[in-house]
């Protein structure tokens, strides 16, 4: 699946399918999200600055919302699952994280002198 469609400058995406590889919750998909960034960060391909998700409700349909968060901690920070947990939409509180996108800066080409837009994201 790609995501980007069009950029200004070098970018990278990468896109992990965790159904069958780890368990479906969202500590867990944060403790993956956390593993596999600081893989890319010490390539200098990722360091992450934000989390944003979407919020779904499977009884509706479809989702319901999109939340992101500047990540001031660790993706697998107990401060970072509140506050996802808090972020969840009020008049849906049955609603569940589709997904994460973990997007960041990191750096291009085999010299590596410009920083470039990297995104990951997740599925839970």
């Amino acid at each position: 699946m790609s995501l980007l469609m069009r950029a200004p400058r070098a970018c990278a995406s990468w896109f992990w399918d965790l159904e069958d590889y780890a368990p479906p919750a969202l500590r867990s998909a944060l403790t993956v999200a956390a593993r596999m960034s600081a893989v890319l960060r010490k390539h200098d391909l990722l360091q992450p600055t934000t989390l944003e998700w979407h919020w779904l409700v499977p009884a509706l349909g479809g989702a319901v919302g999109k939340s992101s968060v500047g990540l001031l901690r660790p993706l697998d920070d107990d401060w970072t699952v509140r506050r996802v947990e808090e972020l969840r939409p009020v008049a849906f509180p049955e609603a569940e994280t589709s997904g994460f996108h973990v997007l960041g800066t990191g750096e291009s080409g085999p010299t590596r002198t410009a920083p470039d837009t990297a995104r990951s994201a997740w599925s839970n």
